[in-house]
């Protein structure tokens, strides 16, 4: 029965190889999601096996000579595989989980950032996170291990059998697929926060691939990848461009706060209220207002004078906006694992996203 169920598995496979890559996301997504947004994208190769446990009953069997005579054994231990394609598969939930293990062990790490990412579970009050994870495929050939255990004083073999688990070999290619969207935001929304939810993600995602693993049996190094990268990027929407070579920063732009929204209509416009002879409302005219919130209003007026025109032109319809939207993707080569926590630091830096991280 397993052996039948898993040729019908591995027959599935090679129908779906060419059309993994539906399962993902891609930079023409990002169009239309908020600034801030972003997509991490790598073709890693695994530096140490991979395994994970299924929950089929139904194992397969592997045919070993036993004096030169065929048996026929169980796998105790075969790895997950998708329902749908038949590959070994590493499901979004078991990302999120070895990522965030993960996240909690940078040092330093501060706990709101990790629950902004990640979110809660239904007892704390159920927020959702901001990352989003989705499967890994390894497409190719599957080999047995042989694990001999142990025993704990005198670490010679035990009277135990053998343990033969199935796992996906050293050197295969797979893909890690991260999509940042900054919502929900919360009470205490910061444009800031994009900033520092980067620089969290990328030191955890460096973490768990190069020191942790995501596999189980990752306390024995398993599931570690290389550092160099087949293919890597980073693409962001709606963030500036990086300093130039000669050290100038091109202009950028700053999303409005949630708390600005209430003076501005539809597309981005000052509201009539809040205008005195095509100017905004000086401090003494907007007090006679008696809406107490002047210091808010002087932020949304320093805000609006300098952003003002590029939030205009993003509220634009979209027939009008295609140009405008194709320009705020931003694309940056990866190539190694290691290259990730520079990068995201250089953002946090010196866009308007991290400007009050950089001064903290």
């Amino acid at each position: 029965m397993g052996d039948g169920l898993l040729e019908a598995a591995k027959e599935a496979g090679r129908g779906w190889e060419s059309e993994l890559e539906r399962f993902l996301p891609g930079e023409s997504d990002l169009g239309g999601i908020c600034d801030g947004s972003w997509l991490l994208r790598l073709d890693f190769t695994l530096a140490k096996p991979f395994t994970s446990k299924t929950e089929n009953e139904f194992h397969q069997f592997e045919e070993i000579l036993v004096r030169r005579e065929p048996n026929y054994f169980e796998v105790q231990n075969p790895v997950v595989r998708d329902h749908t394609t038949g590959w070994p598969v590493v499901g979004s939930m078991t990302w999120k989980g070895h990522m965030r293990y993960a996240a909690e062990m940078v040092s330093g790490v501060d706990d709101q950032v990790v629950l902004r990412l990640f979110g809660s579970s239904r007892a704390d009050e159920g927020q959702a996170g901001r990352l989003h994870f989705f499967p890994t495929f390894f497409t190719g050939k599957t080999a047995i291990n042989v694990i001999t255990p142990l025993y704990r004083d005198t670490r010679t073999p035990s009277d135990r059998a053998p343990i033969r688990v199935e796992v996906v070999p050293t050197g295969s290619q797979g893909t890690l697929c991260l999509l940042y969207v900054p919502w929900p935001k919360g009470g205490n929304w910061q444009p800031v926060q994009i900033a520092q939810d980067l620089q969290l993600a990328m030191r955890a995602v460096k973490t768990m691939l190069l020191e942790y693993g995501f596999s189980a049996k990752k306390t024995a190094g398993w599931g570690v990848v290389q550092d160099g990268v087949t293919k890597g990027s980073l693409v962001l929407e709606g963030w500036p461009e990086l300093e130039d070579t000669n050290g100038v920063s091109p202009q950028h732009f700053e999303a409005p706060q949630e708390n600005f929204w209430k003076y501005m209509n539809e597309q981005g416009n000052v509201k009539n209220e809040y205008l005195q002879n095509g100017q905004l409302l000086s401090t003494t005219q907007y007090k006679k207002r008696k809406e107490g919130d002047t210091a808010n209003f002087e932020s949304f007026k320093a805000w609006y004078q300098k952003f003002g025109s590029g939030w205009t032109a993003r509220c634009a319809p979209e027939a009008d906006s295609i140009v405008t939207v194709a320009n705020k993707l931003r694309t940056h080569e990866v190539r190694r694992v290691s290259d990730l926590v520079g990068l995201a630091d250089q953002l946090a830096n010196t866009t308007a996203f991290g400007e009050e991280a950089s001064h903290a």
